[in-house]
């Protein structure tokens, strides 16, 4: 074997332990990844779980806007019955006269 050869074998060494230690690297990232992305829809889940939205009047909902703790209540809004959309519409014309 020349010295050519020598080197040529010893870079394909090199590039493949190079290719394999990326590709540990990437898969231990994608996992990473994986369990971040589980953990935030379990906590969107818990937040946004429709059996629980009404059952708690005042269900404070925590937002996490510019590191300042803001909080919201949940507040069921009940229509008005037909006597008093009637009687609503009866006092706007009074009052606009």
């Amino acid at each position: 074997m020349n010295n050519e050869e020598l080197i040529m074998k010893e870079n394909k060494e090199i590039s493949h332990t190079l290719l394999r230690i990326l590709k540990e690297k990437r898969e231990i990232l994608n996992e990473e990844e994986k369990t971040k992305l589980v953990k935030f829809e379990e906590e969107k889940m818990l937040k946004y779980n429709p059996a629980n939205l009404f059952k708690n009047r005042k269900n404070v909902v925590k937002n996490y806007k510019n590191n300042v703790l803001a909080e919201k209540t949940i507040i069921e809004y009940k229509e008005k019955n037909f006597l008093q959309k009637i009687f609503n519409k009866i006092w706007n014309l009074f009052k606009k006269n």
